[in-house]
């Protein structure tokens, strides 16, 4: 994976489920709170920055049990006449999350998994208004566990939360479409950008069966970002 890594050449990585201790040559690695219920060093979502970009981390302050599936950091070239990268990552429920995620099930918190589902997006979102100033690029992108468009994977109301949580912060998801792994599916890993600020991006997918050094069970969606110039956006 590293290799593969290092071959993509990203300027900035969002990773889930990662190791604290978890290393790119050439890059600084933040990532989310511990997990509850599992040892230390395993974390839900993780950001990588190419070294030659300057990243804040982003404390939550007040953290609830939706908390521990976001990574939040600010990312800016010291180089570059252009704004600052405001970039979440996140991990969104799933339909059985109890053994996974058990700060979500405490008795009476949340009644179904609709209500768990809209509970984690609601929250990041006002983490990422919080943190966020007015000319920043927003991106937010992770296991969302939920498909945008085609084929329903997670659920109808799902799909309708995020969806909303994109139009709330005015972003575009360029992986609405991307292809899934599973043959007529679509991708419920997703990245989201700023529109107005996005001239044109691409996808593309890797999967195991394109290239073996792709170890996940989740596609490797690499996502080129073409920004408007500052006086356009």
């Amino acid at each position: 994976m590293l290799a593969l890594a290092r071959e993509c050449n990203a300027d900035i990585w969002l990773f889930t489920e990662v190791h604290a201790d978890w290393a790119l040559p050439g890059y600084t690695t933040l990532v989310s709170e511990p997990r509850s219920g599992a040892p230390e060093r395993k974390r839900w979502s993780g950001i990588a920055r190419r070294d030659t970009l300057r990243v804040t981390s982003i404390p939550l302050e007040d953290p609830g049990p939706t908390d521990e599936r976001l990574c939040l950091a600010r990312i800016s070239d010291p180089g570059q006449r252009r704004p600052d990268f405001l970039v979440a990552c996140s991990v969104l429920s799933w339909s059985n999350t109890t053994w996974s995620w058990p700060t979500l099930h405490p008795p009476g918190l949340y009644d179904d998994f609709a209500s768990r589902f809209r509970a984690v997006p609601t929250s990041h979102v006002q983490r990422i208004v919080s943190a966020r100033r007015a000319d920043d690029v927003v991106i937010w992108g992770g296991d969302f566990n939920q498909s945008l468009t085609g084929r329903v994977l997670g659920s109808r109301a799902g799909r309708s939360a995020l969806l909303a949580a994109f139009d709330d912060l005015a972003l575009d998801p360029p992986t609405a479409n991307a292809r899934h792994l599973i043959d007529g599916a679509l991708s419920i890993d997703h990245l989201a950008v700023s529109s107005d600020w996005t001239e044109a991006s691409s996808v593309t997918v890797i999967t195991r069966e394109d290239d073996p050094r792709q170890a996940s069970d989740h596609a490797l969606y690499l996502i080129d970002i073409r920004l408007r110039p500052a006086a356009d956006a």
